[in-house]
């Protein structure tokens, strides 16, 4: 089972295996979705080799997965696949476990958790929720194409059954859809139905076990109704809530496979609150907490194990319900008691994407539902970053009675900060000497953009200059870091990068100025002399840009409200001047390329081609554009380049050869960037998209003939033939 669910990142592998399986199955996949001869032909090659070569069923996963995305591609050679017994029950393990492949955060490849999330979202990764089995049963019925061979491969199966062995003998009645008939007409229904037809000793062992596969079709069916409920795929009425409540409310119906009473608690609470009973509510709350409760209970004492107390699947469900319960909350030593919980969840040893899924609810959800109970949460972290400095801990070092007295201690100080309604930020206390570095991270990736309190905004100021100065320090991955190395993880660099991104798209202008001002001039005012980390230090900056950019962009696929992304783009161009004055006039700096838009996932795509269509945001900016560059690009032709032939064609074209032309006559080596694929396909947007304007006006077409003369010299078929086009063009103008 670990090798088969290997390509999915569902069994404990490595890395290296993953990621090989991965990309095996991201080719053998863009192979056979091109659906030509040669690419079936070199896709029954492929399975071929694999089969006869493979010493484990990790790439055999592989194949049965294309198998079941383009059965029409891989025809018989399938039927290896469909011959061996424990294909069927891995895979089915494998598809009941989907929701567990996750997309986590690579800080070393930008690309790879998008790779990773779009790879999940494959429509055939859920489309047979049983797997394999259920996918051959919908061949045979729907595709049909080689169900004599199926046939013929299932008679043999039987032939080798041990008399004893039910489970097996039933598995193939259910595949083989010739065990199948058809049921009498149901009303309820309105059709007839479909259903295998068992031998006699697989009824006996079904009606031995009846009750069992009977709990686990309702379990099922009330798990469905709550998803559905809660993705807002269906409404569910306060009658259906109470049925659910009272199923789940019965332990011995809790199936751990199936059951979502986390999810229909959060359901009762936030929609039928003032309906549902007391008693109800109570459950709901109990419910919620006793989870949350267990999650953290594993989590601080690292336990990887299946906990079946809870359902995993409902454990982000859980974690982002605090708000549920502080609404629910009458005493203050309630309220405490959920302000102390939250501050362990943010302390608590999660992996990555969970913290950053904890800090996204805090700062987007429980802060603009209690704003004063979450900036306690805010204070007591930032004072439990203090406690943890000044307490340094080595677990495993201690005997056992040391080690529960610091546990009592720990525990002693966080309902001390909890229950504290007089907490004040002081400014004084906050420092790398002073406090613990992820702590101030996880502090300042929680703190709202959105607010007037002004101790954020100033908190956010007296971090980041600490965050940059760090980042001119060693790395340093052991765990007795000193004070001369870096005391910030590179998993909290990473969350920095991206809050700031989006404190830029949506914060108050003069609050985003202060951050941005802050984040540039370190460049300037950083040593030189730094042996260590000076290129991270640019690398933070650069890569805060890029995301500052680019999630405007996908905000723009995504159409969120307009009117927030209107005020994002105000926001963007306000701060892209602010940018603009920032960089002084200076060949060498390393945000020119930034400047002028030249960024890598905004021009061109994650396999390397160009974006083509115009970018709306740059509508009216023209000569915005032509100041950045002329002011402070001229040393960066190849940007602006960039940008003209993908998502600035249409803005900056045909204007925009006669800035490169001015530049170029002047500069004769910066005409040497005519020389690349991106010069060739502003060229052809040129000619195609704008010759009846560049034709009419004699500045256009003396620039655009200059520029296509250079790339001739430099050795452009491409720009011969347009050349000719162009001058024949210019001579019929003259």
């Amino acid at each position: 089972w670990e090798l088969w669910a290997a390509y999915r990142g569902l069994s404990g592998t490595n890395y290296a295996l993953e990621s090989l399986l991965m990309s095996f199955e991201k080719f053998l996949l863009e192979k056979a979705s091109r659906k030509t001869d040669v690419s079936k032909a070199n896709l029954k090659f492929i399975f071929d080799y694999v089969l006869k070569n493979s010493n484990n069923v990790a790439p055999l996963a592989v194949l049965t997965n294309v198998v079941i995305a383009y059965p029409d591609e891989v025809e018989d050679a399938m039927l290896p696949l469909l011959s061996v017994r424990e294909f069927y029950e891995w895979d089915l393990n494998r598809a009941l476990k989907e929701y567990l492949s996750l997309a986590p955060m690579d800080n070393n490849i930008s690309f790879a958790q998008k790779e990773r999330w779009e790879s999940n979202q494959l429509p055939h990764r859920t489309q047979y929720a049983r797997g394999l089995g259920e996918f051959i049963v919908h061949y045979q019925f729907n595709v049909r194409k080689i169900n004599q061979q199926i046939h013929n491969l299932f008679d043999k199966l039987k032939t080798k059954i041990k008399d004893d062995d039910v489970i097996w003998k039933k598995r193939l009645n259910e595949i083989d859809i010739r065990n199948w008939e058809i049921n009498p007409y149901d009303e309820k229904l309105g059709g007839f139905t479909v259903q295998p037809k068992y031998e006699k000793e697989v009824i006996e062992y079904m009606d031995s076990n009846k009750d069992y596969f009977e709990a686990q079709d309702t379990a099922a069916t009330y798990s469905g109704i709550i998803s559905k409920a809660h993705k807002k795929e269906e409404a569910i009425s306060l009658e259906k809530w109470i049925e659910c409540h009272k199923y789940y409310s019965n332990p011995e119906n809790l199936d751990f496979l199936y059951s979502k009473p986390v999810t229909l608690a959060v359901i009762g609470l936030m929609e039928f609150s003032s309906s549902i009973s007391e008693e109800q509510k109570k459950w709901c709350l109990e419910t919620i907490v006793n989870t949350i409760v267990s999650i953290l209970q594993d989590t601080f004492s690292r336990n990887y194990s299946l906990n079946m107390s809870f359902s995993i699947i409902e454990k982000e469900i859980a974690l982002s319900s605090f708000h549920l319960l502080m609404q629910n909350a009458e005493a203050d030593e309630d309220k405490n008691e959920i302000i102390a919980t939250i501050i362990y969840m943010l302390f608590a040893p999660f992996s990555d994407y969970e913290i950053d899924k904890i800090t996204q609810y805090v700062r987007e959800i429980f802060f603009k539902h209690f704003p004063d109970e979450a900036k306690r949460v805010w204070l007591g972290l930032i004072k439990y970053s203090n406690y943890k400095k000044a307490n340094t801990n080595f677990y495993g070092y201690q005997d056992k009675n040391s080690l529960k007295k610091e546990k009592e201690n720990e525990k002693k100080f966080v309902h001390q900060i909890s229950s504290d309604k007089n907490l004040k930020l002081d400014l004084s206390e906050i420092s790398l000497e002073k406090c613990e570095g992820y702590l101030l991270a996880r502090a300042f990736v929680i703190a709202p953009y959105d607010t007037t309190d002004k101790d954020f905004s100033d908190f956010i100021n007296h971090i980041l200059p600490i965050v940059l100065d760090d980042l001119t320090k060693e790395e340093d991955y052991s765990y007795n870091r000193t004070k001369e190395s870096r005391q910030f993880h590179h998993e909290s660099v990473s969350d920095i990068e991206q809050y700031l991104s989006n404190l830029f798209l949506n914060a108050d202008f003069d609050f985003s100025k202060s951050v941005l001002t802050i984040l540039v001039n370190s460049l300037s005012t950083s040593s030189q002399n730094h042996r260590f980390g000076t290129s991270d230090l640019i690398e933070f900056v650069k890569t805060t840009l890029n995301y500052f950019v680019l999630k405007l962009y996908d905000n723009g696929n995504l159409k969120i409200d307009q009117t927030q992304y209107i005020q994002q783009q105000t926001n963007f161009w306000n701060l892209w001047e602010v940018l603009f004055n920032l960089i002084p006039a200076n060949d060498d700096h390393p945000l020119i390329q930034k400047l002028l838009l030249d960024i890598r996932f905004l021009l061109w795509d994650f396999n390397g081609n160009p974006k083509e269509n115009d970018w709306s945001v740059l509508n009216g900016k023209k000569e915005f554009y032509k100041k950045i560059f002329l002011e402070k690009g001229k040393s960066n032709t190849l940007s602006a380049i960039n940008v003209f032939s993908t998502i600035g064609g249409n803005e900056f074209l045909p204007e925009g050869i006669s800035w490169l032309t001015e530049i170029f006559k002047s500069d004769d080596i910066a005409y040497l960037s005519l020389a690349t694929p991106s010069a060739e396909r502003m060229i052809k947007r040129l000619f195609y998209n704008h010759i009846s304007r560049i034709k009419n006006d004699k500045s256009l077409i003396d620039d655009y003939i200059w520029i296509l003369n250079r790339m001739v010299d430099l050795g452009s078929s491409e720009a011969y033939l347009f050349r000719e086009n162009v001058i024949t063009y210019k001579t019929y103008a003259i």
